[in-house]
This record gives C-alpha cells, structure tokens and sequence, in this order.
C-alpha cells in the first residue's frame, strides 16, 4: 500500500458528517483503495491513500459524506 500515496493532485476530498452518519460501513465496502478505518462509531478516511475519487460520496445511503474542495499543496 504504502507505493499508493495519494500525490497533490486531489482536488476534493470526502468528508464525513459525524452526526449523520448511521454506521452502514458501505463507504468501507466500497472504497477501490481500502482508505476507510472502521476503529472507531463513525469510519474515518485515511487523506494519505484516498484519490478523491467519490465513490463513498455516491453510495452513502444516509448522505453524509460530502465532498470539499482542497487546495493542492
């Protein structure tokens, strides 16, 4: 894993909603990159491996992973 770092190119990068989410794990089942930590209530996207490509943003059935813009570095 560790040669697929994601570069500054990522424009937007997911975000969760803490509040909304429900726990499905479906961002975790569907994530190509196998970013999203399940440790702890609510999943959280490891930003050093995810290429912003929106699948969790698409498939969140309770709708609160959102994309944000972020500047490349």
């Amino acid at each position: 894993m560790d040669e697929n770092h994601t570069g500054n190119w990522r424009t937007m990068r997911p975000e969760i909603d803490a509040k909304a989410c429900t726990g499905c794990n479906i961002c975790w089942k569907q994530c190509p990159e196998a970013c999203v930590d399940l440790t702890d209530k609510v999943p959280e996207i490891d930003m050093d491996y995810c290429k912003g490509c929106g699948i969790c943003v698409a498939e969140c059935p309770a709708k609160c992973v959102h994309f944000i813009a972020e500047a490349a570095s």
